[in-house]
Parts: structure tokens; sequence; C-alpha cells
């Protein structure tokens, strides 16, 4: 039985599910409220801190003492920092955190050191400006600006004109600008073993897109994608699940944007697809040797996803 932690669950229902369908895993989940409706899904739940709190990693410590935790999957970019300076607190304890290493969170969570990387290493890009880079007699519309250490699409604005430009750099929080490319957005979902081989590459089309997250997508068996996100993971050097987005544009080009070095919303559409996730990481966890799956899952597979509700009286919270 393999107990596993996670942390900022939220509304990661779908997800938790696939996870407790699994009987040879215990899972636990943590977040710090009590009405995420993620809480309800596991088989055990703990109301912790924010991960900018004080005790946030002295309690988690606690979490994975008590409950013999292996393997700490966190779920949110915020706490990801705080998480990796205390990563060998965690071993000590005999648990796992499934995190890529400093150098790949740092080149992740700063957009201009994504668009850095894909260049040092030759993979298409949209070209990106920081604000001091603008010089405005030379611009070319459309661009897209976004936060530079943002989340999902808050702050997220294609930008036609000059005026809206202007208006935008004052308005988005540490911005960067980005030649706007038109076409196809794909979100990857890649699975890695611990050394950093890739197990698992599944592109997902972003057919409609709420608040940041897919409401509606599809899996795509496009080779072209599969191989280029390889490359990109692989000369990256992640381990565990991350999500690679890119947009095939017009021409066919394909142009990388953004890493995401943890489990992506839309997961759940790759393991509907038939990529167990949680089969696999049980076999690594338990330092099992994994055969590399990449292009074994259920082509155009939809997902249209709604909302649905948990309900709960007020003396049966957890």
């Amino acid at each position: 039985m393999l107990r596993i932690l996670f942390s900022s669950i939220g509304r990661r229902t779908e997800l938790l599910r696939y996870f407790t369908q699994n009987n040879n895993m215990f899972i636990i989940g943590a977040d710090a409220s009590n009405l995420a409706p993620a809480a309800y899904i596991c088989h055990k739940f703990y109301k912790i801190p924010r991960f900018d709190e004080a005790d946030y990693i002295d309690v988690l410590l606690d979490i994975c003492r008590q409950e013999a935790v292996s393997l700490f999957i966190p779920l949110h970019e915020g706490e990801f920092s705080v998480l990796l300076q205390n990563r060998e607190r965690f071993e000590r304890l005999g648990c796992r955190l499934l995190l890529s290493s400093d150098r790949v969170i740092d080149i992740c969570k700063d957009k201009y050191k994504t668009f850095l990387f894909f260049r040092q290493n030759n993979i298409k890009t949209p070209n990106t400006l920081l604000p001091e880079e603008i010089e405005y007699e030379n611009i070319d519309f459309p661009l897209f600006i976004k936060p530079r250490n943002g989340m999902g699409s808050r702050y997220a604005h294609k930008i036609i004109n000059e005026r809206q430009l202007r208006f935008f750099l004052e308005y988005v929080p540490c911005p960067i600008i980005q030649k706007f490319i038109d076409g196809i957005e794909y979100t990857v979902d890649v699975l890695c073993d611990m050394e950093g081989r890739v197990i698992s590459v599944v592109p997902r089309e972003r057919i409609e897109v709420r608040d940041g997250e897919i409401s509606k997508g599809r899996t795509v068996k496009d080779w072209r994608i599969i191989h280029a996100a390889v490359e990109v993971v692989e000369k990256l050097g992640g381990i565990g699940p991350l999500t690679v987005q890119c947009i095939v544009d017009r021409d066919g080009d394909i142009y990388f944007i953004e890493i995401n070095p943890r489990l992506g919303g839309g997961v759940p559409l790759t393991m509907a697809a038939g990529v167990d996730y949680p089969s696999l990481l049980l076999t690594m966890a338990l330092g099992g040797k994994v055969k590399p799956q990449i292009g074994c899952f259920q082509d155009n597979l939809y997902m249209m996803r709604y909302i649905d509700s948990i309900y709960k009286k007020g003396d049966e919270l957890l």
C-alpha cells in the first residue's frame, strides 16, 4: 500500500478519483480550506496553513511522519520554492518529493527564463520582450502580454495596438510581451521517471479554456508534437509529471510557450485515454523500472467538463 500526499488539492476531484480507485494506494489530501471539494474525495484529509505561512512546512512534515507518506505530490506552483528548500527534510522521513530540480523549477516558474531556455536550445518559441526592451517605432502587432510569474490565464491579454500595449504594461504585474501566434493551442502531458527518462507523452488540444484551465479538449496523436515535446523535456531534465504548452500556427510550425512542472488541470483526459498515472507512479515510487509507452493512448478522445457539487452539512465538514 503506497501512501501518497497531495497538497493544494482544491477542486482537483477528478484527478484524485483516479488515484483513490487504485487499490494499492492510500490517498491523503491537504489544503488550506476544508471547503476544498477534493477534500471529500481523498481517503484522509488535513487542513493545513497556506504555503506562505511560517508553519506550512512543519505541518506537512508532521503529516508525512504520522501517515508514513512515501510520495508527496504538490499541485500548486506557489508552494514549489519552499518545498524545494526543504526537500532533504522530507527525504529523511522516507518521503519522496515528486518535484523536479531547483534548476528546472527556476526555469519554469519564470516565463522569461523559459523563453531564454527555448532560445538557447534552438526550440522554436515566440519572440519575447521585457518592457524596457520595447521599441515602439518597430512594433509588429498583434502581441500577447502576461505576467512573468503568472499562473493560469489571469492578466493574459492579446494586444492589437499601441494604446492597448501602453495600458496593459501598467495593468499587468511584472509583464512580458510576446509575438502573438495565431493557431491551435495544445497542452502536452509528459510523464518522466525518476531519472528523467520520458515515459509518456499525450498532446491535448485546448478547444475551450475557462480561468486558465481546459473545459473542452481532445487527445491528438500528432507525432510531430510528441517528438518535439520529448526533445524539449529531455533538454530540460525534469522528473515526474510536466505539462508543456505549444501552439501550432497556420503554416504547421510548432511554437513552445510554457512548461509547468506538475500535473496539469486537464491530465484526467490523458488518464481516460489510457495512461495509468497511478500505476506508473506506484511502480516508480517502489523503485521499479517503467517501460516507455509513448504514443500508447486513445486518439481523438474528447473531454467536456461541467459544474458538479459536493453537499455536506456543517457538522460533516472535515
